[in-house]
This record gives structure tokens, sequence and C-alpha cells, in this order.
């Protein structure tokens, strides 16, 4: 089963919750755009002014709708490319501040009724998800508006502090609020993309936990054969023990996965070396393979690091384990260790195939079991675990990969350390 399809980060539903955001932006803006370019138009026309001044409007309400076209078939390029869709948004955004500013000026600043259209860009960026971007085009809105009203001021030759200060100040103000009201409110569009995040870990929930249950079950009907002999209970309760090992290595990286907001103590300190070489030992025995692992350091010299061992643990076996995951048996797993004045270097040097970049990208932040090793048991979340509770020691963890395999390095700082 490829678990790819789910992301730890939401990323897919986070895309098509602002691609679909994006179409809609788009269709508003068609809206007001053909209703405002063909009113301007009409009452031009009907009002006998200067055949070039609705000419005018038809060509900067056309260049508008092209443009908008535009924006709809990038938004259609990949609308699962959350880089992609958050581009094309923020692109909407400076646009609709640019038209909007660019037809007030043209409507003669402080004489124009189209004031209103400043305020679409600030309730738009709501549908990013982030407060910031909401507060940064309310500010940029209130300048944009602010410098049309001075340039065209200066332009008319008619420069009266006295007469524009009111809504220079006015207008900006408004729309900052704006700004601070849309924050406040798209709170509610987080709940969405929450609910399916929850969707998604209760699928891999179930996936996960179904097959250490149906494994524990036909054990457990061979046991009760009365004909049983105890060379094979011994086997069949070892192999409970290590499915039993496996759920209990999934639940702690979910539970690490699901801590997003935990406090993380740096008063505890643990010994680096103690640490690694029992979970490269324990990696190593569960995929039968100790004979592959190089453990080429004095096992008795010791490193304190300020982590907690527990969980430091868990990260160095969610290592191992996708270092042998990723090489096959009599490939060398060398374990490497560097101990300077200030720092702890870890290297493990597995033998497996090159990975991309975007290959090692994946292994940090998607959900993924291999279609082709059924035996992999756990939740995809081995190295983005590991990398959450390295770096939340003020550690750095990175994979770098050659036609020799792929080299893991974990950096720690010491405890104790000035």
């Amino acid at each position: 089963m490829d678990l790819s399809y789910f992301d730890i980060n939401s990323t897919k539903e986070k895309s098509l919750f602002i691609f679909d955001r994006n179409l809609r932006l788009v269709g508003l803006r068609f809206i007001y755009v053909t209703a405002l370019g063909l009113g301007a138009t009409l009452a031009s026309f009907f009002a006998h002014e200067p055949a070039d001044t609705y000419i005018r409007y038809v060509l900067i309400g056309g260049a508008a709708l092209v443009v908008n076209m535009g924006i709809w078939l990038l938004a259609h390029v990949n609308s699962q490319k959350l880089e992609l869709q958050r581009a094309v948004l923020v692109g909407q955004l400076l646009f609709d501040v640019v038209l909007a500013a660019f037809i007030t000026y043209d409507q003669g600043g402080l004489e124009a009724r189209t004031t209103a259209l400043f305020a679409l860009p600030i309730v738009s960026a709501g549908l990013l998800s982030s407060r910031k971007m909401v507060f940064a085009t309310s500010i940029i809105a209130s300048l944009a508006y602010a410098s049309v009203v001075v340039l065209s001021e200066i332009n008319s030759q008619s420069v009266a502090l006295d007469d524009f200060l009111v809504p220079l100040l006015f207008y900006p103000a408004f729309f900052v609020i704006l700004g601070v009201i849309v924050g406040y409110l798209m709170k509610l569009d987080r709940f969405e993309i929450q609910e399916k995040s929850f969707d998604n870990f209760l699928h891999l929930i179930m996936h996960q936990l179904m097959h250490p249950v149906s494994t524990a079950r036909s054990v457990l009907d061979v046991l009760d054969d009365s004909g049983v002999k105890p060379k094979e209970l011994k086997k069949h309760i070892q192999i409970l023990k290590d499915e039993n090992q496996d759920l209990l290595m999934s639940l702690n990286n979910l539970f690490e996965s699901l801590s997003s907001e935990k406090k993380v103590s740096q008063d505890f300190e643990s010994d680096v070396v103690t640490v690694i070489t029992a979970a490269a030992e324990q990696i190593a025995e569960r995929f039968d393979r100790k004979a592959d692992l190089k453990i080429e350091y004095d096992k008795d010299q010791t490193a304190m690091v300020n982590a907690e061992q527990n969980r430091l643990q868990i990260a160095m076996r969610n290592i191992f384990k996708t270092a042998f995951l990723r090489s096959e048996k009599k490939q060398l797993i060398r374990v490497g260790l560097k101990i300077t004045k200030e720092k702890v270097i870890v290297t493990i040097q597995d033998g497996g195939v090159e990975l991309s970049t975007k290959e090692i990208k994946k292994i940090f932040s998607k959900f993924k079991i291999d279609t082709d090793k059924p035996e992999i048991q756990g939740f995809g979340l081995e190295m983005f675990v590991a990398n959450k509770i390295i770096t939340s020691y003020k550690g750095v963890l990175r994979m770098n990969s050659g036609k020799q395999g792929t080299l893991t390095t974990v950096i720690l700082e010491r405890s104790g350390k000035k």
C-alpha cells in the first residue's frame, strides 16, 4: 500500500484548498472587472463623453481580463503543488492592489469612486491561512492608496494638504483595521484542513494496526494447537515480540509527530555512545543483519549531550531503521563517531542505491511505505520524527547520497559546553 498520498504537513490538502480559492478569486475578479468596465463604458457613452474615454475603459477592462485568464491557466498547471498555488495567490493579491491603484489614479485619486477595490486583496489574503500575509497585504494596500492620492494631487498641481489629509489618514487606517478583522475571522478556514489531516491519521492508524493484529491472531491460532513443539513455540513468541516492538516504534513516532507544541527541556543529559550503540545493535538484530553492522568507534568512550535519553533513542532507532531499509543484506552499515570539544558527530553510511534530492526530501516529510517491501512497518515518519527530535536539542540531521550509498550525519552539542 503506497501511502505517499498522505502528508504529515497536509501539503496536498492545503494546495487543493488554496487552488479552490484561487479559482474562486479568478471568478470574482471576472465578475467585478466585467461589471465595472461595462458600467463605466456605458455611462461614458450615454453621457456623450469623448470616444477615447470609453475606449480607454474597454482597454483597461480587457487587459485585466486577459491577465485574469493567464492566472487561471497558471493555477491549473499543477493543482497539488503548494508552492505554485501560494505563488499564484500572492500574485493575485498584488495584481488586485496594482489594478485598484491604477483605476483609482485614472479616476482622479480623491475623486475616484473605486476606493473599495483596495479591500478585495485584503479579504482575499485570508485564503492563504497566514495572518502575516493578511497584515502585509493591508499595509501594502494602504501605502498604495496613499501613494496614488499624493501622486494624483501633485500631478493636478492642486497640492493642498487640508483637502486630502482626512481621506489620506482614514482609508489607510480602515484597510489596516480590515486586515485585523480578516486575520481573526480566517481561523474558521483552518478547521477544514485540520479535519482532513485527522482523517489521514485515522486511515494510517487503521492500516498499520491491522498487520500486527492479524499476525498476533495467526500466531495465537498456532499456539492453540496442542501439537506445537517447544522450538516452534519459541519462534512464534519471538515473532510476537518483533511485532510488538514494531508497533511500539510506530506509536512513539506517531506521538512525537503529534506533539508539535511540546516544550523540550534542555536539562537532560545522555551518553550518545551508549544510545547509538544500543539502537544500532537492536535494529540490526530486528532485520537479522548483525553481520552487516560495522561499528567504527570505541564503545567504551563517553560523550554526553543535552538530550532526553528516551527521545534520543527514538531518533537513532529511526535513523538506523531507515539505513537498513534503504540497503540490502550483505551491504555494510558503517557507524562512525567523532567527538570534538563542542560537538558530537555521528555518521551512518549505508550501501544502498543513490537517492535524489527529491527522494531525500520525501523521506523527511512524507508518509510512505514501499509497495515492494511488505515487511516494512511504521507510519513512514521515521526521518521526520528523527529530525524533529534532533533539532529540538539544537542539533543537525542531514542526508547526502551518492553512488556509494547514503551518508546520514547527526551533529549534537556536548553538554557543559561554554
